[in-house]
């Protein structure tokens, strides 16, 4: 992971707190502060438009290391001034002993006045380890050099340690912080105890509907039970009547009275003991005329079938 950090001219770095070092002849470098403009300085930018309001000026050279990637060199630049003032910046940007960048400012009269936040120098994809910069300001061609040096920017890739990647919550964290795989649990139990019960009651329903739809057929179709007329005798057992509607040669059929159907009546079972209890059981009327006809063709199929007895002398 990457990481940005500034070295400010007065406050130094942000991440170890190092200020920077600045070599030159006594009392040429100077801090300036917003708030305590140069009375007697010649080039005066607004405090207020650098970092943390302050800035070093005029030559010579600043010193400073970082660990990281990537560095930037932030100044403010001056336009032309009236009176033979020098604002012209040659600088140099010094690495680990060797020049790796250089920057060559000549305000032109459409020049403003200052400019600010200027990355005049920079050093790009270094091995990330501790780097000692150096920013050199110096004549070029005879010329005078003014630096306004604000601050550094760097870049640093920073090592996440397990102990950063993952800390240790605290005893508080722990009671506050719902536990994800423990819900995951609960909301599957509930769902499937509730999917369960559902399909159960789907299926306790679908049987008893069915099962009552067969009793009701079944109920439907027992002759036992679908009796026309009559009644049932106590100790008794049930008959099915004939339809009186139903019609044939040999069947003689009862007249028509106001009642669809005759009432049974009541005989009694035929029993080897004639001292045995009676058990009357309905006979349908039709019944008897039934009866009288089959004898009739038992008889004639009899007597066609045996022939005469004959009797001695005669």
């Amino acid at each position: 992971e990457f990481q940005n950090y500034t070295i400010d001219d007065f406050n130094g770095d942000e991440k170890t707190g190092v200020v920077p070092i600045y070599n030159g002849p006594s009392g040429v470098w100077n801090v300036r502060r917003a708030n305590q403009p140069c009375e007697i300085c010649l080039v005066n930018p607004d405090g207020n438009l650098m970092l943390n309001g302050t800035w070093y000026d005029p030559a010579a050279t600043v010193v400073f290391s970082f660990i990281g990637t990537d560095i930037w060199v932030y100044c403010a630049l001056a336009g032309q001034w009236e009176g033979g003032i020098t604002t012209d910046s040659h600088l140099k940007l010094l690495l680990d002993g060797a020049i790796v960048d250089s920057f060559d400012w000549s305000p032109t009269p459409s020049a403003p006045q200052f400019t600010y936040h200027q990355a005049v120098l920079s050093a790009k994809d270094l091995e990330n380890k501790e780097h000692i910069v150096a920013v050199q300001s110096g004549p070029k061609l005879g010329a005078s050099s003014l630096i306004l040096f604000d601050y550094v920017l760097y870049t640093a890739e920073e090592h996440l340690t397990s102990t950063q990647a993952q800390p240790i919550p605290t005893q508080g964290t722990i009671e506050s912080t719902p536990d994800k795989k423990e819900g995951s649990i609960q909301i599957g139990l509930g769902l499937g105890i509730g999917l369960g019960i559902f399909f159960a009651g789907t299926a306790l329903w679908i049987g008893t509907y069915f099962t009552r739809r067969r009793r009701r057929k079944r109920v439907q179709r027992d002759p036992r039970q679908t009796i026309v007329g009559g009644s049932k005798p106590a100790g008794g057992s049930y008959i099915p009547l004939l339809d009186t509607r139903r019609s044939a040669p040999h069947i003689t059929t009862q007249p028509a009275s106001s009642q669809s159907h005759l009432p049974l009546p009541l005989v009694a079972e035929p029993d080897a003991s004639s001292n045995s209890d009676v058990n009357p059981f309905p006979i349908p009327p039709i019944f008897w005329g039934e009866l009288g006809v089959s004898r009739k063709e038992v008889e004639m199929l009899r007597q066609s079938a045996d022939e005469p007895p004959r009797y001695p002398g005669r």
